[in-house]
């Protein structure tokens, strides 16, 4: 088994099965005693579902995250959303000679043309 240098000589990587047939990535550093978990989930797109199935979602999404906020195991939470444009726009940015679109006017701070 490899270990990493300096600050993170102490964490370890764990495995478990989360019971739906899934895997999360753990990572434990044994210097704190504080637990990483990595959890991969897929969103359902709301624009075609019904409004109400919708709010639904969104819904349990919201009570599932304040859940968390009162479980005395858990310190942190970190959302990350991973979007990608369609395959016909990403495939336009890969062709020869083009160019990425501009992010000017993204909503992205510190994103300029």
């Amino acid at each position: 088994m490899w270990q990493l240098p300096g600050l993170l000589a102490p964490t370890r990587c764990l495995q478990a099965d989360d019971g739906e047939g899934g895997t999360p990535g753990l990572v434990w550093d044994r210097r704190s005693g504080l637990l990483t978990a990595t959890l991969r989930v897929a969103a359902t797109g709301v624009l075609l579902a019904d409004s109400g199935d919708g709010d639904a979602w969104v819904a349990s999404w919201g009570a599932w995250l304040s859940a968390l906020g009162a479980e005395p195991t858990v310190r942190w939470v970190s959302v990350t959303v991973d979007t990608a444009p369609d395959p016909a726009t990403a495939q336009s940015w890969l062709s020869p000679g083009s160019s990425p679109p501009s992010r000017a006017g993204s909503g992205v701070p510190g994103c300029r043309s």
